[in-house]
């Protein structure tokens, strides 16, 4: 079974999630707290050479953010 990443995208930038040590539930739950409370929350992302780094949020500064959870194939993409 191949593992599909997991993004967030936020204030027109992406990330691929780390979900190693937590799950997206999770993270999701992190994100909402912020957003709401305009809290710095931490989330661990990958960088371009699969190294997990961390990414400093600030949820006073973000309106939204997206979830991509990659479930089912893209309109480009043959199941």
């Amino acid at each position: 079974m191949t593992l599909r990443n997991q993004w967030l995208h936020v204030g027109g930038h992406s990330y691929v999630l780390d979900l190693h040590d937590t799950d997206l539930a999770t993270v999701v739950a992190h994100l909402k707290n912020a957003v709401q409370n305009n809290a710095l929350v931490e989330i661990s992302v990958l960088d371009e050479r699969d190294r997990v780094v961390t990414l400093y949020l600030n949820g006073g500064l973000v309106d939204s953010f997206v979830v991509d959870e990659n479930k089912g194939p893209r309109p480009h993409e043959i199941s």
